[in-house]
């Protein structure tokens, strides 16, 4: 008794070229901006509304850059699955 083995097909393969990558630098050159941007003056306002010290205040900037930094590494990742998916070029 035999059985057939199925085979997956192979999927698709990525066109990177340097337009390509240069369109992920510039969509996440946008968002990061943006992202760090909001994130410090969010910061900044909720320090100065509630006079918080200098220690706190360095705590407060460390959480959520290190999140703007997540943010900008999901980013990054989406922008090259969405450019170099062969469907979109």
């Amino acid at each position: 008794m035999t059985q057939a083995v199925q085979t997956l097909p192979a999927p698709p393969r990525r066109i990177v070229t340097p337009a390509t990558l240069l369109g992920v630098a510039a969509v996440s050159t946008l968002i990061a901006s943006q992202f760090v941007t909001v994130g410090g003056v969010f910061v900044y306002s909720l320090i100065v509304l509630l006079h918080l010290s200098q220690t706190v205040a360095t705590v407060l900037y460390g959480l959520f850059g290190a999140a703007a930094l997540w943010g900008i590494v999901v980013i990054l990742r989406l922008a090259y699955e969405a450019e170099t998916d062969p469907d979109n070029n």
